[in-house]
């Protein structure tokens, strides 16, 4: 049997992973929201649905992400951005008042379905009004944003500053040390530095899922394969519908010779999140002609 090269884990998923970084750091803080999970993964879906043009598609995993936490506001405010982008101007005007009453610090309903360009909590303005704001002033939790914000603008060394400082007055910030372990990975590739971040994070948000995704992503980087599954397993186990975790999980298992779990695995991401097909199928390809 010829053995086939497969690429490492460490950038093969490069696509995959900068798309849902990227995802996670478009809005404010989720974790500020409340905990991550199978709700939230269907909020996330929409939004990359929504990227790629898929609007259909995208208003029903909002509808599913309402429905399954109908007190999230931003599955409202992106919602009434995309009804408003479809025409529906009283289903976006009753999602932006549900959003603001949920959440006044969206101020007002007409901001939201302002034509698309206040996207939730309008980041970029808000970036600006905080870079305004004395260094003394800012709080905890508007160092976490500006810290993400700075990551959206590929600014990572000044992103984890601003978790650093975001820690600095409050020590149990989970998000903080969740957003600079991945920064610290993704940015400055500091995957020891990031694994240490991630460890507290873990510790603050222990049902926190998408924490133990990438952990497990940054054991593998760091060659601890047999750790990159227990902690993808532990992902999968709070978040059942975590597509990336069953992605990554796969290639973990390739490293492992598990050919036939990893086919298994990306299967099932496939199936959670049907843009991944692209992705993955030449690796499911290159697995199964493993098992031969």
């Amino acid at each position: 049997m010829t053995k086939i090269k497969f690429p490492r884990l460490q950038r093969p998923l490069s696509r995959l992973l900068v798309t849902g970084f990227c995802l996670l750091l478009t809005g404010y803080c989720s974790l500020v929201v409340g905990q991550d999970g199978p709700k939230r993964a269907f909020y996330w879906r929409a939004r990359v649905k929504e990227s790629l043009g898929r609007e259909r598609d995208a208003l029903q995993d909002y509808d599913r992400a309402i429905e399954l936490d109908p007190n999230d506001p931003t599955a409202y405010s992106a919602r009434a951005i995309l009804r408003e982008k479809r025409g529906d101007a009283a289903g976006a005007k009753a999602d932006a008042t549900k959003a603001v009453a949920l959440n006044p610090f969206l101020k007002s309903s007409e901001e939201i379905t302002a034509g698309n360009r206040g996207r939730e909590l309008n980041l970029t303005e808000r970036m600006g009004k905080l870079l305004e704001l004395p260094e003394k002033e800012l709080k905890a939790e508007q160092y976490v944003e500006r810290g993400m914000a700075k990551y959206a603008a590929k600014d990572g060394p000044g992103a984890v500053r601003d978790f650093t400082c975001a820690i600095a007055i409050k020590p149990a910030c989970g998000e903080a040390f969740y957003f600079r372990g991945r920064v610290k990975s993704a940015s400055l590739n500091d995957e020891k530095g990031a694994l240490a971040d991630l460890d507290k994070a873990a510790e603050l948000l222990p049902n926190h899922a998408d924490t133990y995704y990438v952990r497990g992503m940054v054991k593998n980087f760091l060659g601890d394969r047999p750790g990159a599954l227990k902690e993808l397993d532990h992902c999968i186990k709070l978040a059942p519908d975590h597509a990336y975790a069953y992605a990554a999980r796969g290639y973990v298992k390739v490293a492992l010779a598990d050919y036939a779990g990893a086919v298994a695995g990306w299967e099932k991401a496939i199936r959670l999140d049907p843009i991944m097909e692209d992705i993955l199928q030449p690796a499911i390809g290159k697995a199964r002609a493993q098992l031969r």
